[in-house]
């Protein structure tokens, strides 16, 4: 088939399209009359995609963004690649968004004629509604027609855009995170941010778990562009021991944006060290200096390269669901770090029950270093603090789940 037969039978598709818009201004049902230009474009599309071909012609479509935020505006830009010998005539474009969505052209959307080897681009700002859901993939179509031998083909080309919530939520934290005393309160803050280019008001709600409780359960805002605001609410945990996750969702016109989770758990067992004098059971076995608990706080000093201390005092935790132990500590050298643990069925420490990790020199930190599940129960616990010389500090140990 030549180009000329091509654009022979697109002159009679496009004749027969043109006729059928005109008979519903006439009065025939709009249902009638997508149905049977459903028809004529199942052979328009595959004729067009034919002249592409033959002619070298190829049409594209991108967005500057691959996300954008409910309500903000972004470029998008439609081309026409003539890589042919033939001269094309009346290239015009068009692009199409979903309902509620604007296209604004920034430039001439049409050239009366595109000389072989060269590109035509139009450009177009779109701009997505304020209530705009936020949405994975949104397909945006640029529709490119051209003439030749009186026949007008028509090529289609998509690109898609993820839409964001236009707030976010940041700097989620809890106080205590780690909570020691069932039935207490943790205050669980954040920070909700306006990262669009308009105003946008809403609320940040809180959700916890049946047998949970969170004051006020909503806390509105009303942000203008880049603003941002803290909220903070007071989440009352169960009497009996729990761990649970506080969700915060971020709405706005009536939509959930982002949202942000914060595990609150509990102690298993936990070693404070808030009276002075008192290890709590630990002990110094290797290449460790005296201890020295003050301040809430128990500080030695490696004295080598394999300093390590112990715990098996009275010690039995079930393993089954896997445990975390907690580390607050400080120390004045960087190195690795390790945690053993023995068993009910293994009282040994041994490297095939230890979890390695890092500490890094400076300030207080929290190491969450985890014990596989196992069947059985944690009856000891030894913490290699450095591989190194150096000062070390322990604020905190805990077994959490």
């Amino acid at each position: 088939m030549t180009v000329r037969q091509v654009h022979r039978a697109l002159g009679e598709t496009g004749r027969v399209i043109d006729w059928l818009r005109h008979q519903e201004r006439a009065g025939l049902p709009a249902d009638v009359v997508t149905q049977l230009t459903d028809a004529v474009r199942a052979v328009h599309t595959p004729l067009s995609e034919a002249s592409a071909l033959l002619l070298g012609v190829r049409a594209t479509v991108s967005a500057a963004e691959g996300s954008v935020s409910a309500g903000d505006a972004f470029d998008v830009e439609a081309s026409v690649e003539n890589a042919g010998d033939t001269r094309l005539q009346g290239v015009e474009m068009r692009l199409d968004v979903p309902d509620g969505w604007t296209v604004e052209s920034t430039g001439s959307d049409r050239t009366a004629s595109l000389p072989p080897g060269e590109t035509f681009t139009a450009r177009f700002t779109v701009t997505t509604p304020p209530d705009q859901p936020v949405t994975a993939g949104v397909d945006i179509t640029a529709t490119s027609t051209f003439s030749r031998a009186g026949g007008r083909a028509d090529l289609t080309s998509s690109t898609s855009v993820d839409v964001r919530s236009p707030v976010t939520i940041e700097e989620l934290t809890a106080d205590p995170r780690i909570v020691d005393e069932p039935g207490s309160t943790v205050s669980v803050s954040a920070v909700v941010v306006n990262g669009s280019g308009i105003d946008v008001t809403g609320d940040v709600h809180a959700a916890v778990p049946d047998g949970w409780s969170v004051e006020p359960a909503a806390v509105p805002y009303d942000l203008a562009a880049g603003e941002r605001m803290p909220v903070t609410f007071d989440v009352h945990t169960p009497d009996e021991p729990a761990a649970a996750d506080v969700r915060l969702t971020a709405s706005y016109a009536g939509n959930d944006g982002d949202t942000a989770a914060i595990r609150l758990t509990y102690a298993l067992q936990s070693w404070l060290f808030e009276t002075d004098g008192d290890a709590e059971g630990w002990r110094p076995e290797n290449h460790l200096g005296d201890f020295d608990v003050s301040d809430g706080a128990l500080r030695t000093t490696s004295l080598g390269g394999d300093p390590f201390m112990v715990n098996d005092a009275d010690l039995e935790i079930d393993a089954s669901d896997g445990l975390t132990v907690e580390i607050t500590m400080q120390t004045s050298a960087s190195s690795d770090a390790q945690v053993f643990w023995t068993s009910d069925a293994d009282p040994n420490f041994t490297e095939g029950k230890s979890t390695k990790f890092s500490v890094e020199a400076g300030e207080m930190r929290t190491y969450r270093v985890p014990i596989r599940a196992f069947d059985g129960v944690v009856t000891g616990l030894r913490l290699d603090p450095l591989t190194t010389e150096g000062d070390i500090v322990i604020d905190a140990i805990r077994i959490v789940q």
